[in-house]
């Protein structure tokens, strides 16, 4: 790294002779390359203070350095780059981050620690569940710290992290200060100094030092852990069916969390390569550790005594990953048993000689074996197998199923009583140490057996009639295991009681907290959690006056995730008759429970006028604290024309009764409509001729002014019926559109009503094109157009048949090592296909599947190709229409999706504030910025806040509005649903 180690004197006396160098000799005029280092040391101390992607390092490069004339500022990173070669310093390493920035890539990278990594790094070390032992090497000291900053998104850490000497040593000298420090003396210093001036980080890092010494604390008065003995482990194998014809997988046995990252970095970084049983496909090694099944291409199942990975002697790995791998073998036999079909359709190999005679089984049969009882039903053939589904309820089997060594039983039945388990629904069952755990046994036939394992390797065995009860007080923390019955066998862990941290935290962005916003669908409820929270059940119910009027219950996606106003649940939850008692109460509330983990409340309440709307003998009035107001109406089919008088109830259509003295009030409206309609009966609003952005007359046109008015009256308006809450709906769609197109500008409307219109469809297409692109799943063969073709075609299919989660929401969060092994398999398998069809026809495959086809990408790369094929297919073409360009494609860089509205408020008043054009004298201020985005968002929402004011500083600044409305859509907060 490139530090000076000068006191704060040497350091400005240092800057104010590079000031002076560069009054006389320009950065890229030649005379900076045989001296670069004290312009290099005066721009990486830029690169502490420097504070992200909302600052500009440029400018304040200039302004320390009084540089007035342009320069190439790729001449800057060259000589950044010689002096790596010179000096052997660090380069920046190929991260998404580094990439964008590449310049500012360098003087950022030499800033040992910059200010703005202060709080996501420390954020990070707090939250970290796991020891971090610092005795370790650096890739095991940083491999959790790594996942848990993958999991914040942040790609500017995870970038700093890749730089694993610097990164090791920093984290070492934070969480142990008493020990030899491995950083300069100054540079540490200066650290401290920026460490000092956060509260929040320095608080950060007291919690992490605690955490860890209370971990640390821990570990020493468990019980040291029983070396295990060597061992032969099972792999089974996995039973697939793909549309006509059956799969064989093979599922490996997995090593502890820390261990298996370090094997897995180790050998990805050899790039090599497992034949299973030493012949056949090559594997990636990333996929012998995603406790993802491997598929099999064999012609006959190997022996017992085979060991999958033979010849593993020589290769440079940790003993015991080693140890792992070479005692891995498959159970091979006469006959093999699958239980039956999971969730996901698979039918996995168990061990035993005797089945429950409630249950139903695949079995493999060796033709000595055949044939079978009447009852028995053939599946078809594999790896020279019969493939025979078995009932092991009836009648016939037995004496068949006996032949093979294979015995029936009643199952014995658990069930746990004494202490509630915590935070059910995780894959195992958790309690707390110290509590009473209870079990009741009921067997099927005979006596009841069962036997605990205990961390440390302790056995205790139990034994007696039916039903037979047993209780433990567990003081040690770890994994239980308790076998019963003839061979099932369930585990649970065992914690201490600090560890009560919720599995999932539930928020709903609300709008107005209004209840139209609960009645039309308007908010999104979000899910978040520190790990993935898979097939939980999700329960809704709506609350009126006490009593509850609807509820729905759905499985809740795999967490962190989002609930939009397209999710199923909604329909279910919201009927006709549901959204009627809605609107006519005062108040509701809206329950999410995932059930047995968390539960929430969120309240709304009707939208109240600066009036009261009452229903009289003469029809509808509005009444304030001076008595009457006029009243004013007017008809969807014509937004745009107030008539003054009450409502003509005669109409087939829904009219806006607005009130107000001087004129119609925007807030406060109240929509009437007939109770049933069809939606063919009324005309929906004729687009004027054109769409002006003055203030004055209408005519055949539509002002600007007149436009919002509308878009926020009918917006802010409460509804008498469902029937006119669709009618009003589609009226505030059509206004919505048109105020678009007046604000950002035609170009940026009919761009954006194409894109909205193909939302979702063809992303699998654009996600192979971003392959292509990046370099990423495609092997570099020499291919002809055809072939291309048919490896396309092939891809499309698989991906459908698969089922794969591919999605634009997909990259909105970094996938995880099974997504990326299954991507892998795709792209080898599309290979496979692809030269079984070339060969089909009698030709020969262009390529060899054994020495050509090796596709193992990390998860980065693929994280890389779904936003490249997010951005193309949804909003490639309105960041063109961001202006200035390169600002344009900076604010396309942040992460919307998973923001609130409060932080893309704040990042838009800041964007603008760097980026509005110099001719522009009036400057944003942060109140007319959140107007605008709820005027894009939702103008309801906006009728409170100067939507006035906002209005003309959009109409002033297209700019400005088409950044606005491109956060609206990325955040999926638009009426429009987002893209």
């Amino acid at each position: 790294m490139l530090e000076h180690g000068f006191d704060d004197g040497a350091l400005a006396n240092l800057l104010t002779n590079v000031r002076g160098a560069l009054d006389r000799h320009t950065i890229d005029g030649g005379w900076w390359n045989t001296r670069p280092l004290p312009l290099l040391v005066g721009a990486t101390d830029i690169g502490y203070s420097y504070a992200g992607t909302g600052t500009d390092f440029w400018p304040m490069f200039s302004g320390r350095f009084a540089v007035t004339r342009a320069f190439d500022r790729a001449v800057l990173s060259r000589l950044f780059e010689q002096a790596a070669i010179r000096y052997n310093l660090s380069r920046p390493p190929e991260t998404a981050w580094n990439l964008a920035f590449c310049h500012i890539a360098w003087p950022v990278l030499h800033a040992i620690l910059p200010a703005e990594l202060l709080q996501p790094l420390t954020r990070c070390l707090k939250e970290v569940r796991a020891r971090l032992d610092l005795s370790a090497s650096d890739v095991d000291l940083l491999a959790p710290i790594r996942s848990r900053a993958r999991l914040f998104s942040s790609l500017r850490l995870s970038a700093w992290l890749e730089n694993e000497t610097t990164a090791a040593a920093i984290i070492r000298a934070f969480l142990d200060p008493s020990a030899p420090p491995l950083i300069e003396a100054t540079a540490m210093a200066r650290i401290q100094r920026d460490l000092s001036r956060d509260a929040s980080a320095s608080a950060s890092l007291r919690d992490a030092r605690r955490r860890q010494r209370a971990l640390a604390e821990m570990g020493e008065k468990r019980a040291p852990r029983r070396r295990a003995a060597a061992e032969i482990r099972i792999a089974p194998l996995i039973l697939r069916r793909t549309d006509q014809s059956w799969s064989l997988a093979l599922k490996l046995p997995q090593m502890e969390e820390t261990e298996r990252v370090t094997a897995r970095e180790t050998l990805d970084s050899m790039r090599w390569r497992a034949s299973l049983w030493g012949e056949g496909r090559a594997i990636p090694s990333r996929n012998l550790f995603s406790d993802y099944p491997i598929a099999l291409y064999i012609e006959e199942l190997p022996s017992s005594d085979a060991p999958i990975f033979p010849d593993l002697a020589n290769l440079q790995l940790a003993a015991e990953a080693r140890q792992f791998l070479e005692s891995l073998r498959i159970a091979s036999g006469p006959r093999l048993i699958f239980s039956d079909a999971d969730a996901a359709g698979d039918y996995c190999q168990i061990q035993t000689d005797t089945l429950s005679a409630n249950n139903v089984y695949l079995v493999l049969a060796a033709p000595e074996h055949l044939p079978a009882p009447p009852s028995v039903v053939s599946e078809g053939r594999i790896v020279g197998y019969q493939i025979l589904r078995v009932d092991a309820g009836a009648d016939d089997v037995a004496p068949w199923l006996a032949g093979m060594g294979l015995s029936l039983s009643a199952p014995a039945r658990l069930r746990w009583i004494g202490a509630p388990e915590l935070e059910q629904h995780r894959p195992r069952r958790r309690f707390a140490s110290g509590t009473q755990i209870g079990f009741e046994i009921v067997a099927g036939t005979g006596a009841c057996r069962a036997k605990l394992s205990v961390p440390g390797g302790e056995t205790l065995a139990i034994e007696g009639a039916s039903p037979l009860i047993g209780m433990i007080v567990p003081a040690i923390p770890g994994v239980y295991t308790l076998t019963y019955g003839e061979s099932e066998r369930v585990e649970f862990d065992v914690v201490e009681r600090a560890d009560t941290a919720p599995l999932v935290t539930i928020d709903a962005d609300a709008g107005t907290g209004a209840i139209t916003d609960l009645a039309t669908r308007g908010i999104t409820l979000r899910f978040d959690s520190i790990a993935s929270l898979q097939e939980a059940e999700i329960e809704l119910i709506v609350r009126v006056g006490g009593q509850n009027i609807g509820r729905a219950v759905d499985v809740l996606p795999d967490t962190p995730c989002r609930l939009s106003a397209s999710h199923l649940i909604w329909d279910r939850l919201l009927t006709a008759d549901v959204v009627e008692r809605l609107l006519e109460a005062s108040s509701a509330d809206l329950i999410v429970n995932v059930t047995r983990i968390a539960e929430t409340r969120f309240s709304f309440e009707a939208l109240q006028a600066p009036f009261s709307w009452q229903r009289t003998a003469e029809g509808l009035v509005a009444e304030d604290e001076t008595g009457l107001l006029p009243l004013f109406s007017v008809e969807a089919a014509y937004p745009f024309s107030i008539s003054e008088g009450g409502p003509n109830l005669g109409t087939n259509d829904v009219v806006l009764v607005r009130a107000g003295r001087d004129g119609p009030m925007a807030s406060g409206g109240y929509c009437l409509g007939p109770k049933s309609w069809n939606a063919n009966e009324a005309p929906l609003p004729r687009r004027p001729e054109r769409l002006l952005r003055r203030f004055d007359g209408l005519g055949e046109s539509l002002d600007a002014r007149t436009s919002i008015d509308s878009l926020v009256a009918w917006s802010a308006a409460s509804v008498d019926h469902p029937i006119t809450q669709y009618r009003r709906g589609q009226t505030i769609r059509l206004l919505e559109r048109w105020a678009v197109a007046q604000l950002c500008g035609e170009a940026w409307s009919k761009t954006e009503a194409s894109l909205t219109g193909k939302q979702g469809q063809r992303f699998a297409s654009d996600f192979l094109d971003a392959c292509g692109e990046l370099g990423i799943g495609f092997v570099d063969l020499d291919l002809t157009g055809e072939q291309r073709g048919l490896l396309r075609r092939t891809l499309l299919r698989l991906i459908r048949v698969r089922s794969l989660d591919l999605t634009p929401t997909r990259a909105l969060q970094p996938i995880d090592e099974d997504f990326a092994a299954s991507l892998d398999e795709l792209f080898n398998d599309a290979y496979a296909g692809m030269a079984e069809a070339i060969e089909a026809v009698g030709d020969e495959a262009p390529f060899n599947l054994d020495d050509d086809i090796d596709v193992g990408e990390a998860s980065d790369d693929w994280d890389r190709a779904l936003r490249r094929a997010a951005d193309q297919s949804a909003l490639g073409d309105l960041v063109e229409l961001l202006r200035p360009l390169e600002a344009g494609e900076n604010l396309s860089l942040a992460d919307f999706a998973t923001m609130t509205p409060d932080e893309s408020i704040d990042l838009l008043t800041a964007w603008i504030e760097n980026h509005r054009p110099d001719h522009h004298s009036r400057a944003w201020s942060r109140e007319l910025v959140e107007a605008s985005f709820w005027l894009f968002a939702k103008p309801g929402v906006a009728a409170r806040l100067p939507w006035r004011s906002a209005t003309q500083r959009l109409l002033a600044d297209s700019f400005s509005a088409r950044a606005i409305r491109y956060a609206v859509l990325r955040s999926g907060a638009g009426g429009a649903g987002g893209l």
